[in-house]
């Protein structure tokens, strides 16, 4: 068996996305069987379309409890995982920094964050209502074949496993980099290094990225630096399945760049 990779100190919190992401894919997989259960015998949503959607915004509001308790053990799990991370650099942080980076949390951020997921959560199921009430439409209509259609539907469970997966991926990185950030500014390190995970799926600008902090280059939090033309100017992690992470340089305890 191969060994896990250990996860480099601020890096991305795989094991938190990964079990986020299977509670997430239990939602997809609840929205795939009430698309079932809506189907005619070509496997298409036509007649009950109205009564489809109205399951869908039901069960969508349904597990809004239970989308509040996953989302708020995300995000305390990946607070946990970024206050350890922090405390590995204990030795050279003097004792009243290391009561200010203890006690940061992100505060009106992580609650702002925590009401996103929960409304993320709750946007498997319609969007999934909405996609299959696009295709029935397009059958109908004669933009595709009726059993190209009925295929593409019954794997609606699958795209919405897909979207659970980018959505976990997604907001497990942009809490671990809101965590780092109001951690780091607390105790004035304003600067970082951008990290990447170094393989192959990783952008070609955040491979840039990468490079220039290998070679020296720090990037400042606020402003964030320009990274590329899809997204424009921001930090690791900030982006739709952005794994790179910022490694902050600490005042006092290594030499900044010259930018």
């Amino acid at each position: 068996m191969a060994k896990r990779k250990k996860k480099p100190p601020f890096g991305h919190p795989n094991a938190i996305e990964q079990r986020y992401a299977a509670q997430l894919k239990r939602v997809a997989r609840h929205s795939g069987a009430i698309t079932k259960s809506h189907t005619d015998e070509a496997g298409l949503i036509t007649s009950e379309a109205a009564t489809y959607m109205a399951a869908m915004k039901a069960y969508s509001e349904v597990i809004t409890p239970w989308a509040n308790r996953v989302a708020a053990q995300m995000i305390e799990a990946v607070n946990v995982s970024n206050a350890k991370d922090w405390s590995k650099l204990s030795k050279s942080i003097g004792r009243e920094l290391r009561k200010e980076y203890m006690t940061t949390a992100g505060g009106a951020k992580a609650r702002a964050m925590h009401a996103e997921s929960v409304n993320l959560i709750k946007s498997i199921p319609v969007d999934a209502a909405v996609r299959a009430q696009d295709l029935s439409r397009e059958a109908m209509l004669g933009g595709r074949r009726p059993d190209e259609v009925a295929k593409m539907i019954a794997e609606i469970g699958d795209v919405s496993a897909s979207r659970a997966t980018l959505i976990a991926r997604t907001e497990t990185a942009k809490a671990n980099a809101m965590f780092t950030q109001a951690r780091a500014q607390a105790i004035g390190a304003d600067r970082y290094y951008w990290r990447s995970v170094e393989d192959e799926s990783v952008r070609d600008s955040h491979v840039t990225m990468n490079g220039r902090s290998s070679q020296g280059e720090s990037f400042t939090f606020e402003p964030p630096p320009e990274v590329d033309d899809d997204f424009g100017s921001y930090n690791p992690g900030e982006v739709p399945n952005c794994r790179c992470y910022a490694e902050p340089i600490v005042p006092g305890t290594e030499e900044t760049d010259n930018e």
